[in-house]
This record gives structure tokens, sequence and C-alpha cells, in this order.
């Protein structure tokens, strides 16, 4: 009962403060730094995707394509 009432507290719908909000939003600093930006719409090359599937952790959850990372690790072209 107590753990029911707690979420139920914690997740209840409110207004949100859109002002407060925005001044929040401001304060984060960006996670890409602006030189990253001109890199980010090139093509990816074959050379990185190989190196992002040799770093894949094993035994974790699949991906949004369902796909473990031992499949990708197993039938990859060498």
């Amino acid at each position: 009962e107590f753990f029911h009432q707690e979420y139920t507290n914690i997740f209840q719908p409110g207004l949100i403060d859109e002002e407060e909000l925005g001044r929040t939003l401001m304060d984060i600093e960006p996670k890409i730094r602006a030189e990253d930006f001109t890199t980010m719409g090139d093509a990816v090359t074959e050379v990185e995707v190989k190196l992002a599937i040799k770093h894949l952790a094993d035994q974790k959850s699949p991906g949004h394509d369902g796909i473990f990372a031992e499949f990708y690790k197993n039938f990859r072209v060498r």
C-alpha cells in the first residue's frame, strides 16, 4: 500500500510551469560539441561500423531491431 501511494503521488498529472521549464532547459549544457556538428551529416564509413560492432557489449538486451550484439559480432564481414 505504501509503494502504491508513493508512486501514485509521484506520477500524478500536473501542470507544467513552461517558463520554469524553459529556464531549466537553457541551463543544460549541450552534450554535442559545436565542432562535432560539422561532421554529423557525413556518411558513416565501413571502418566506423566495424569498430562500433567490435565494441558492442555481449550478453545485453537486444536493440530496437531485436538483434543481439553477438549476432552482429559472429556474422560480420571480416
